[in-house]
């Protein structure tokens, strides 16, 4: 079983019973360095590493921003070392999310069956394609959204972490 957080967790509630699906390669190109970027307003969450940690199985990474700068953000809150890989819109042929070809390229490329994963996302748009996917999907924001796209929603990660599904 595998998940993606905002773009990856791996969960063991995820029913394995539906077929690996198909997906594409994509092909890489390096983006600027993002080191310009301000990240000054993030800051370490003890209580979200713990919850990171605690998760069964392979975890990752996948924004449209770029890797890069997906690392540092990773860094910044104290979750180095937590992810099994990192992804940015590089990754997805510089595709973004939504589109369906962005998350094709990027679960080819982590050998992700999405059947067997989650995504969690802070925008309703971006999980309506791992939901057509089969995968599970969590919408992580202060307000909830009411669609069929989504199967959970939780405005705290830390805490929906910690609980059983």
């Amino acid at each position: 079983m595998r998940a993606v957080y905002h773009g990856g967790v791996e969960s063991p509630s995820i029913p394995e019973e539906k077929g690996i699906c198909q997906m594409t390669k994509a092909t890489i190109t390096p983006l600027p360095d993002p080191s310009g970027f301000s990240l000054d307003a993030l800051e370490p969450d003890a209580w979200l590493v713990d919850r990171i940690r605690a998760l069964p199985g392979r975890k990752s990474v996948y924004t449209n921003g770029s890797a890069p700068y997906a690392a540092r953000v990773v860094e910044k809150r104290g979750l180095g070392g937590l992810f099994d890989a990192l992804y940015g819109v590089e990754h997805a042929g510089y595709r973004p999310k939504p589109e369906r070809a962005a998350f094709d390229a990027v679960l080819s490329r982590d050998g992700l069956a999405p059947c067997r994963a989650a995504m969690f996302g802070d925008e309703p748009r971006n999980i309506a394609e791992p939901h057509a996917l089969d995968m599970r999907t969590v919408h992580v924001a202060p307000e909830r959204h009411d669609a069929a796209h989504i199967h959970h929603h939780t405005d705290d990660l830390g805490g929906f972490l910690s609980r059983p599904v």
